[in-house]
């Protein structure tokens, strides 16, 4: 659910966002990065959901926006894990790769670029989370 609605938030933000809201995006990303480098879990993830949530709502969608808030929440404690999986292995840049790939798309106002880079990074995220959880099933 999370990819049909992220992805197309991502689509259409990105046809309408401005350049005042890319630059919000990458002083969030900067957040975000510095987060990771602190392996601060929570305030990574509010600060790559800030981050999104700029992107979204230039969609001019409030109800898409609020559906994938929602999903956020539901799916946090599932995020928690995918993040402090990525910290713990440290094998790659996937957890910040897609979202500064992403601020590119939208300053481009690249829609495929933005709706491919979003189904990616969800892909990426539900595969690290999948292998931790097995992981700790088995383990």
């Amino acid at each position: 659910m999370r990819r049909l609605l992220e992805t197309e938030a991502a689509r259409l933000g990105s046809q309408q966002v401005t350049a005042e809201d890319c630059d919000k995006m990458q002083a969030g990303y900067e957040l975000m990065r510095a987060a990771i480098a602190e392996r601060r879990v929570i305030a990574l993830l509010d600060h790559d959901e800030a981050m999104l949530a700029i992107l979204h709502e230039a969609a001019a969608n409030p109800v898409l926006v609020q559906m994938i808030r929602t999903l956020w929440q539901h799916c946090r404690t599932y995020k928690i894990v995918g993040a402090r999986a990525w910290l713990d292995d440290a094998g790659d840049d996937s957890l910040w790769r897609y979202q500064q790939d992403l601020i590119t798309a939208a300053r481009g106002n690249d829609a495929d670029a933005a709706a491919s880079l979003n189904t990616a990074s969800l892909l990426d995220a539900s595969e690290r989370i999948k292998a931790r959880l097995a992981a700790q099933a088995a383990g």
